[in-house]
């Protein structure tokens, strides 16, 4: 997998399948098929996890799953390398005035 380009990601489906689904801190096939507006992203979770390709199970059943955390930071770099409209900046969401903060009535 890793022959070419500035990481060694070459242009193949899975590659695209790895880049797009980087930006998911969990996943699971559906939620990948939703993203992707594709199918079959369930096998392809399965052949990832098949190839030892970094990617976590979080659950038994292993239908949730996450990509260890150097893996996944260095999809997400490539991704914006090569698709920089498909990363957005991530900021912290910013409560809204109408939000009621509870504060400890130790405090």
């Amino acid at each position: 997998m890793c022959t070419g380009g500035s990481t060694g990601l070459r242009n193949t489906r899975r590659a695209w399948f790895l880049r797009r689904t980087s930006v998911l801190e969990r996943m699971s096939g559906p939620l990948c098929d939703a993203m992707l507006e594709d199918e079959g992203s369930a096998q392809e979770l399965e052949k990832i996890e098949r190839a030892n390709l970094f990617l976590v199970p979080l659950d038994n059943r292993r239908e949730w799953y996450r990509y260890h955390h150097l893996f996944g930071q260095l999809l997400r770099n490539e991704l914006e390398r090569s698709e920089p409209d498909m990363v957005a900046e991530r900021e912290p969401p910013v409560p809204s005035p109408n939000t009621t903060l509870s504060v400890s009535p130790w405090m």
